[in-house]
């Protein structure tokens, strides 16, 4: 019996055992079902999404949370931001903009190993910031193949280059997510679980201030990793594919993007215009006003932009995520458990070794876990100790959220790291000891930058 089937099984027989502790029913129904999500979600036995409608069947059976409670949490509105940054991305992929944008970056990169270094984990680290970091590295592994396929030089040299190479693009797109709300999930998980236990909402520009400085230093800091006791070498004239011409598909694709990035950075300059209209921007309808442009919108030849059938294949799994974090969170807090939490972490200690402890936890354990299941799970927690040690929810959840995308060790540990290991071209020993260094370095620059900036909110 394997460790999937094992937790199958030991979920609901988690469950079940905790309703034989003496504490009030509430809790009891609470902590099973913690249990039995964070052990499914970590083992990953079922899709996270279907793990995540627990909540439903159990709170909703039980009454810990009404019906309407449990729709606020499934129906918040930073899920609906996270579809329109979703159906987004899926236009930009059915034409292929973002192959087009690679390239455009790629050919002035230069010709030294440096500079191609260089290149190919910035334009990762762009296209990240906007798409899933899976796309952005599936497209662009063949891209950087080709172009190490026709290396000069030795054999042991190439093979030098190109595990740098493939492992910067994988730590390219896993830091690219980091630098804008709807890069990667955690970052809404933080921003949704915020706004639903805190009333405070995260802006676009707000969560970009703090977290895109902060992804750039990781990016310099990961390139100096990588080009460490690299030779800098002539690579001579690299022949990058030529781009066809535009279409008119990609060309109105970029301008509704655009248009819908620019909203999202200057909305609230914007608003104050808008609102003796009666109208307010928030970004969850810039969103899905630039996802409604896609399908709305056509191409020359009168087809739309994006279609239904392309349209379904974003990650609705993920979203479903959201709720069931939502409510577990909502759970906890209606049954007391966050009081109980609080009271257990009332020891005072330095703010900073809280904040390191919960960077660390962030950058190690999403090696072994997906990092939305780390930071659904350990928002409350944050929470929880904060409030006991007098600190702002942001000074640990903040770090938290973001080194959960900092996972450069392991295959499994992000999409990334899998696509690039299944070129064949790195073994885990490379990719673990040059990942190893960039795991130390994370922690450091994460928890000295939060310990530095004091509270965030």
């Amino acid at each position: 019996m394997n460790i999937k089937q094992l937790s199958l099984a030991a979920g609901p027989l988690g469950y079940l055992a905790c309703q034989l502790l003496d504490i009030p029913f509430e809790q009891r129904v609470v902590l099973g079902t913690a249990f039995w999500m964070l052990l499914w979600w970590f083992t990953e036995v079922l899709p996270l999404g279907i793990t995540a409608l627990l909540p439903l069947v159990l709170f909703g059976g039980t009454g810990i949370l009404s019906n309407s409670e449990l729709a606020n949490a499934y129906a918040n509105p930073l899920i609906y931001l996270f579809m329109g940054g979703f159906f987004l991305a899926r236009g930009i992929e059915r034409h292929n903009l973002h192959r087009r944008l690679a390239l455009g970056i790629l050919r002035h990169v230069g010709h030294r190993s440096h500079t191609v270094l260089g290149g190919v984990m910035l334009a990762t680290f762009i296209l990240s910031a906007w798409m899933s970091n899976t796309a952005t590295a599936v497209m662009m592994l063949p891209l950087t193949l080709s172009l190490l396929s026709h290396l000069p030089g030795e054999k042991e040299a190439q093979n030098n280059l190109e595990r740098r190479v493939l492992l910067g693009m994988a730590w390219g797109a896993n830091l690219g997510g980091i630098g804008t709300l709807i890069g990667t999930p955690p970052n809404l998980v933080y921003a949704a679980f915020r706004e639903e236990t805190l009333g405070v909402t995260t802006t676009f520009v707000e969560w970009s201030t703090i977290a895109f400085p902060l992804s750039l230093v990781l990016l310099v800091i990961a390139f100096a990793v990588l080009s460490r006791k690299m030779p800098s070498v002539d690579l001579g004239d690299l022949e990058w594919p030529k781009p066809a011409p535009w279409t008119s598909g990609e060309v109105r694709v970029a301008l509704i993007f655009s248009l819908t990035a620019t909203l999202w950075m200057t909305r609230q300059w914007i608003e104050p215009f808008v609102t003796p209209y009666g109208w307010s921007l928030p970004d969850q309808v810039i969103g899905l006003a630039g996802a409604l442009a896609m399908f709305a919108i056509r191409d020359r030849h009168g087809n739309p932009l994006l279609r239904w059938k392309d349209g379904r294949k974003i990650e609705w799994g993920i979203l479903l995520l959201f709720g069931g974090g939502l409510s577990l969170a909502a759970a906890m807090q209606a049954s007391g458990w966050l009081d109980a939490l609080q009271s257990l972490s009332d020891h005072p200690l330095p703010a900073w070794v809280w904040i390191f402890a919960f960077t660390a936890i962030g950058v190690w354990t999403t090696e072994l876990f997906s990092n939305m299941a780390l930071v659904s799970g350990t928002l409350p927690i944050a929470l929880a100790v904060a409030s006991a040690q007098g600190l702002a929810f942001e000074q640990l959840a903040l770090p938290l959220t973001i080194a959960a995308s900092c996972a450069f060790m392991l295959p499994m540990a992000t999409p990334p790291n899998a696509i690039v290991f299944s070129s064949g071209k790195i073994t885990v020993p490379y990719m673990a000891g040059r990942g190893f260094w960039m795991n130390i370095w994370a922690t450091l620059v994460i928890g000295l930058a939060f310990s530095l900036m004091g509270p965030t909110g």
